[in-house]
């Protein structure tokens, strides 16, 4: 039970970094975003988002599962959290490294959407991320 406490604390903690990433970037504070989505990064994680970028789906799969029973969760946060400072980075014209954040929060969603694995309360869809990342992917780049 207080296991079961403890993960849902840091769900509700990972969906307040969320809303606050989205609106500094929605208040075109990128510096501060950026820094919160590393933070959150090594929340989810224990690695950097630049860290995050170069593991492959199988050492990610490995990291995740360390949450048990909160391990969609936390790479679905992930993915959301790569795929928002992708965002920025577009913005900012660093158009090489925002291709590879979109692309690695698209295999982390895949993944996810591929194997049953998407979380049932999130704050955000997986299919229709999947879905603007693959119309992003294919169209802007």
């Amino acid at each position: 039970m207080i296991e079961k406490d403890y993960f849902m604390r840091q769900i509700q903690v990972l969906v307040a970094v969320l809303l606050r990433i989205l609106n500094l970037t929605a208040g075109k504070d990128f510096f501060t975003a950026k820094a919160e989505i590393k933070d959150a990064v090594k929340l989810t994680t224990g690695f950097s988002p630049e860290q995050i970028k170069k593991l492959s789906i199988d050492e990610l799969v490995m990291i995740f599962n360390m949450y048990r029973e909160d391990a969609n969760a936390h790479a679905a946060y992930t993915a959301k959290f790569l795929l928002e400072e992708s965002k920025i980075l577009e913005e900012e014209k660093e158009i090489e490294q925002s291709l590879t954040g979109y692309n690695k929060a698209l295999e982390i969603y895949e993944y996810l959407n591929n194997n049953n694995l998407i979380p049932e309360k999130l704050e955000f869809n997986i299919k229709e991320e999947i879905k603007f990342l693959h119309e992003k992917l294919n169209h802007h780049f």
